[in-house]
């Protein structure tokens, strides 16, 4: 099962339309790509000093080893291998970090155009990055969701230790469906 398909089994917003999805994920990809070779470009006609070249060249660089490495995640290991995946943030990270210090080099020099790039890509992955977090959030929330209504679903004579975060879970439903929820005792 690839990691859409896990998001459109547990019920994700937009997931059902795996088309909108892709086309989510392609743009937050290829904006940033897009402006860090602008970026990049701009460096070498600006005369900037190499490290700055260097911080374009390994957004470049790490940003398409990224998106090839978010891609065999995504599709053959589904987040289940974590040294994949602290690689890809590792990155990623790396790449968001260096935009600060890039937006201040080009405050610092007052490169108008510099600091809209930098910014801008700044800006953009920030979006991004909130994005992910935010689906994977919404899609641990659903499981943690899932698993309590699976337990409810349990005869009386099964007893099933509650942990906080079901009860959580338990609390936001009655929330959403305008009932009131009990507390219960915490487990002995």
């Amino acid at each position: 099962m690839t990691f859409l398909q896990t998001l459109v089994e547990q019920g994700v917003t937009l997931s059902r339309f795996t088309s909108v999805l892709l086309l989510l994920a392609s743009t937050l990809w290829i904006v940033p790509a897009g402006v860090y070779t602008f970026g990049l470009f701009h460096a070498l006609d600006a005369d900037d000093p190499v490290a700055v070249l260097v911080l374009w060249s390994l957004n470049v660089g790490f940003h398409g080893i990224v998106g090839l490495l978010t891609a065999v995640d995504a599709f053959f290991v589904q987040g289940l291998f974590w040294p994949l995946q602290a690689v890809i943030i590792g990155l990623a990270l790396f790449n968001t970090i260096s935009l600060s210090t890039l937006s201040s080099h080009y405050i610092a020099t007052n490169d108008t155009i510099g600091v809209g790039l930098s910014l801008g890509a700044l800006g953009h992955v920030c979006l991004a990055n909130g994005t992910m977090v935010a689906i994977v959030f919404e899609l641990f929330h659903r499981r943690q969701l899932h698993r309590a209504q699976h337990s409810a679903r349990r005869g009386p004579h099964e007893r099933v230790p509650q942990t906080r975060s079901s009860v959580v879970v338990k609390a936001l439903e009655a929330k959403r469906s305008g009932t009131r929820h009990v507390r219960q005792p915490a487990p002995p």
